[in-house]
């Protein structure tokens, strides 16, 4: 993978890899990495990123609860 910036979206403190060195990300950083699990991580700056913002805000309106549309 090329560097990227990205944002840990995940419930807690994650690591990815940059150059093989692990760099630590708390729930919400944003780091630089080249080896990173898209499950935990996502680019910084998506829609992935701000929906992620607060994990009660289910359909990514801004308030808490509600429910995402099916695909």
């Amino acid at each position: 993978m090329a560097k990227a910036k990205i944002t840990n979206i995940s419930t807690g403190p994650r690591g990815a890899y940059l150059g093989g060195v692990l760099v630590m990300a708390e729930v919400g950083e944003t780091i630089e990495a080249d080896d990173f699990s898209d499950e935990w991580f996502a680019k910084a700056g998506t829609a992935d990123t701000k929906s992620a913002a607060d994990p009660l805000d289910h359909d990514g309106d801004g308030r808490k609860g509600g429910a995402k549309k099916p695909e």
